[in-house]
C-alpha cells in the first residue's frame, strides 16, 4: 500500500509539474504579448496539451540522457540547444519534434549566451534546493515511523516543486523571448497560436 502510494504521488508530481511549468510559460508568454489572460485560461490551455507535454519530457529526457551517457559534452550541449522546447511548444502551437527543431533553430549562434544564463539560473535554483533541503531535514529528524517520513518526505518533495516549478518556468521564458526577439524581429504576437 505504501509503496502504491509513493508511485502515485510521484505520477503526480510529475503531471503536476509539466501542468504548472507549461501553464506558467503561457501565462508569462500572454502577459509579455499583451494577450489577455488569467491563470485559468493557462492551466486549461496547459490541460490540453498534457499529452504534447508528456511526449517532449520523454524525448528530451531520452535525448540529453543519451547526451550526458557520450561523455557529458554532447549532453550539456543538447541539454542548452532544446532548453525553449517547452515555451516553444507552448506558444508556437507546435507538436513534439517542431518543438526540439525550433528550439535548435533559436539557440544556433547564441549557445554560450544561453549556456551562462541557464548556469546563472541552475546556481539560484542549486542555492532554493539547498534551503528547502536544510529545512525538510529539520523536519523530518526524529521521525520514527518509516510510512510518516516517507508521506511527509512526498509532501515535503511536492512543495519543492511547487516552488521551483514556476521558477524554471520563468527563467526559461525570459530566455525563449530573448531568443525570439533576437532570431524573428517581426512583433511578438504576429505568429503564435493562441489556444483556447
Amino acid at each position: 500500500g505504501g509503496t502504491l502510494a509513493l508511485i502515485l504521488l510521484l505520477v503526480f508530481s510529475v503531471l503536476g509539474a509539466l501542468l504548472a511549468q507549461g501553464a506558467t510559460i503561457k501565462l508569462l508568454l500572454d502577459l509579455y504579448t499583451g494577450t489577455p489572460t488569467n491563470w485559468r485560461h493557462s492551466l486549461d490551455y496547459a490541460g490540453e496539451r498534457i499529452w504534447s507535454l508528456i511526449w517532449l519530457s520523454v524525448l528530451l529526457t531520452v535525448l540529453v540522457v543519451v547526451g550526458f551517457v557520450l561523455f557529458i559534452i554532447p549532453g550539456i550541449w543538447l541539454l542548452v540547444m532544446l532548453c525553449v522546447s517547452v515555451p516553444v511548444l507552448m506558444y508556437e502551437g507546435v507538436g513534439g519534434f517542431q518543438a526540439l527543431a525550433r528550439s535548435r533553430e533559436l539557440t544556433y549562434g547564441r549557445w554560450w549566451a544561453t549556456f551562462a544564463r541557464l548556469l546563472v539560473a541552475y546556481v539560484i535554483l542549486l542555492v532554493v534546493e539547498i534551503v528547502f533541503d536544510v529545512i525538510e531535514r529539520a523536519i523530518l529528524n526524529g521521525v520514527s515511523s518509516l510510512t510518516l517520513f516517507l508521506i511527509l518526505q512526498g509532501i515535503l518533495n511536492v512543495i519543492v516543486l511547487v516552488v521551483v516549478t514556476p521558477l524554471v518556468a520563468a527563467i526559461i521564458t525570459v530566455i525563449y523571448t530573448d531568443l525570439r526577439a533576437r532570431n524573428d524581429p517581426a512583433p511578438p504576437g504576429g505568429a503564435p497560436a493562441t489556444g483556447s
